[in-house]
């Protein structure tokens, strides 16, 4: 290959990671060293106004890896920081990896040929478990990409965009403050009817630290179904159905619950109302957890694949109360975005 066909801006947003960060920007380097593509990729690491040694470890390691940047800006959402690519200019393709994760030796390989090859507009890869030693089951039945369609698989720890198709969007709308970013871009895509093209590259491989906590899970569960409520207001189509669909759930399960005592034939009558018509719907990905859960059979893989289950009452939960507390309010506007604020930079 020539020399930069394209440049590629690889963006890790960092708050508090100082257990993190430095293994996290030395992966990506050493994948960088090892690819023939070297020279097309450079490495921008967002201190959101760390609050530990972050920043200090960072800009040492400017110090090392001159294709280093570094900027800290002042703390905002994450939607904001992944925004600091507009303040660089040269780049065609913009990539994220989490802080507290890392990426595989041939990761920048993967990601080069990805490019070169199909020139896309949307690139995404799978997000392994990171931790050694303990199984983490919770990553085996609901994280694993190869439970989900991949074509459509995109998850913030493991991403990249075209510069062409962020800069027609204004890039990541500024309305969630931790999670949900990536869901808001597409949204925010799909309402301009933009066209772009897709791909799921299975060996462009990036590790992350998944929650084993059940609870945690959860809790994660209950805040995504607020976001999904948000989201489902702003695309509109729909909406009604949706509000109908999980008001539905929730009443039905809550039925059969108090039904439990009294008769075991209606309540599961009413379990089974609330929760097959989203098991039906996708009914690809159940089909494949509860199989690898049965595959595996234990106490262990049947409380998590339970867990899961009941998750999706804790999610529309989630999303009714964040329904009823908002009633009155406006609903956000998809195309708000900032851009953040640099107090700090190196090597820029």
């Amino acid at each position: 290959m020539g020399e930069n066909k394209f440049n590629c801006l690889i963006v890790v947003c960092a708050f508090n990671e100082e257990k993190n960060i430095s293994r996290c920007i030395s992966s990506i380097f050493t994948s960088i060293s090892k690819s023939r593509y070297k020279s097309c990729f450079s490495v921008l690491c967002v201190n959101n106004s760390s609050t530990d040694d972050t920043g200090v470890l960072v800009k040492e390691m400017c110090e090392e890896y001159d294709k280093l940047k570094y900027y800290k800006i002042e703390h905002d959402y994450l939607c904001v920081s992944r925004n600091s690519y507009q303040h660089l200019i040269e780049f065609d393709y913009i990539a994220y990896v989490d802080a507290d994760g890392y990426v595989e030796n041939n990761y920048i390989t993967e990601l080069g040929v990805s490019i070169e090859k199909y020139r896309p507009d949307i690139l995404s890869g799978p997000v392994l478990e990171a931790r050694e030693g303990k199984e983490n089951i919770l990553w085996q039945l609901y994280y694993d990409s190869k439970l989900y369609n991949e074509e459509n698989y995109l998850i913030g720890a493991n991403m990249v965009f075209s510069r062409k198709l962020l800069d027609k969007v204004q890039g990541f709308p500024s309305i969630f403050e931790v999670r949900g970013d990536e869901s808001s871009l597409l949204l925010k895509i799909e309402k301009e009817k933009l066209d772009y093209r897709r791909i799921f590259n299975e060996k462009m491989v990036t590790f992350n630290n998944f929650t084993q906590s059940k609870s945690e899970f959860l809790r994660t569960q209950y805040h995504d179904g607020k976001r999904s409520c948000q989201i489902s207001k702003i695309r509109e189509k729909n909406h009604s159905l949706n509000v109908l669909h999980r008001t539905c759930s929730l009443i039905f399960f809550a039925l059969g619950v108090s039904l439990l005592p009294l008769n075991y034939a209606l309540s599961l009558l009413s379990f089974s109302l609330s929760i097959v018509p989203t098991i039906f719907r996708f009914r690809s990905y159940y089909k494949l957890m509860l199989g690898k859960a049965l595959s595996n059979f234990s106490i262990s893989y049947g409380t998590v694949a339970l867990t899961i289950i009941m998750s999706k009452f804790i999610f529309d939960l989630g999303f009714i109360l964040k329904l009823i507390r908002n009633r009155d309010k406006h609903v956000e506007d998809i195309s708000s975005f900032r851009v953040p604020i640099i107090v700090e930079k190196k090597n820029v």
